[in-house]
C-alpha cells in the first residue's frame, strides 16, 4: 500500500496540493490506526494496516521537497536532518513498540505510533513550499564546496 500511495501521491499533490495531500493521508493513518486498535480479527487488522501504509505513503517525500525548499541554511543540510530524524524513528520504533507489546499486548503496542501520526499531522502546514530565490545558492558560500 505505501507503493500505491507513492505512484498516486504525485497526481494527488497536483490535485490538492501538498498541504492538504499531507492531512488527507495523515487521516487516513490515524484511521487504519484505530480500526487495527479494534479489530476483531485478522481480516480487519490486514485492512487496518493497508490503510496506515497507504496513509504514511507520501509523508517522507513531501516532507523532503519542503525541507530543501526552506532558506534557513543549504538544502542538502535540511535534507540530511529530515533524513537523520526519519532514520531515528525507524531506529527507536519498533524497540518502542516491542517493548510495550511485550509487557501488555500487540493491541497495545501498535497504537504507540498514534502519538507520532498525531503529531505528523499537526505539522502538515509546514510542507507549504517556498520558492528560493535563484541567483542565490548557500552552498556556494560553505569553504571547500564547488
Amino acid at each position: 500500500m505505501v507503493a500505491t500511495g507513492r505512484f498516486g501521491g504525485d497526481t494527488l499533490k497536483a490535485r490538492f496540493g501538498a498541504v492538504n495531500t499531507a492531512r488527507i493521508c495523515g487521516t487516513l493513518a490515524l484511521a487504519g490506526a484505530a480500526i487495527l486498535f479494534i479489530a476483531p480479527n485478522t481480516i480487519a487488522a490486514l485492512f487496518g494496516f493497508a490503510i496506515i501504509g497507504l496513509g504514511v505513503s507520501v509523508g517522507f517525500p513531501l516532507a523532503v521537497t519542503a525541507a530543501a525548499s526552506l532558506t534557513d541554511r543549504a538544502s542538502s543540510s535540511n535534507v540530511a536532518v529530515l533524513s537523520f530524524v526519519a532514520l531515528l524513528g525507524f531506529l527507536v520504533g519498533p524497540p518502542v513498540i516491542g517493548f510495550i507489546a511485550e509487557h501488555a499486548n500487540m493491541r497495545l503496542g501498535l497504537p504507540a505510533l498514534v502519538p507520532v501520526l498525531l503529531v505528523s499531522l499537526l505539522l502538515t502546514g509546514r510542507l507549504m513550499v517556498k520558492q528560493r530565490a535563484v541567483d542565490h545558492n548557500p552552498e556556494a558560500e560553505i569553504p571547500g564546496v564547488l
